[in-house]
């Protein structure tokens, strides 16, 4: 049965990255050009998340874990010793990936986030 889909997206979702402090829009520009400039890092940070919701007791997702087997598959299996990606992404793939699979019932919570710092 399909999750029933509300009009609109709910008001946490109509921006990824709703931020007030200004370090804070800085990271997370930083992050959004990353994903612009690497989409195969996005795509398998998304197939990971889902993978991890689905096969996890508590259908959550640790995007430091993800971003550490994304380094794995790139250093080690791919022998990439010029992969770098930074771990203060971490929160805004994280955020990202629940604002791009909100109408998703699992996927919209697979990570606990907190309030950036200011």
């Amino acid at each position: 049965m399909e999750p029933r889909q509300p009009a609109v997206k709910p008001h946490w979702v109509q921006n990824e990255f709703y931020f007030e402090a200004p370090e804070t829009i800085a990271w997370a520009v930083k992050a959004q050009n990353y994903i612009e400039q690497h989409p195969a890092v996005w795509t398998l940070f998304c197939e990971l998340a889902k993978y991890a919701v689905k096969k996890s007791p508590s259908g959550k997702a640790s995007s430091k874990l993800i971003f550490e087997k994304i380094r794995w598959e790139n250093e080690v299996e791919k022998s990439n010793e010029d992969f770098k990606i930074n771990n203060n992404y971490t929160a805004y793939f994280a955020r990202k990936f629940m604002a791009e699979h909100w109408l998703h019932p699992r996927y919209s919570i697979a990570f606990n986030t907190k309030e950036t710092k200011q």
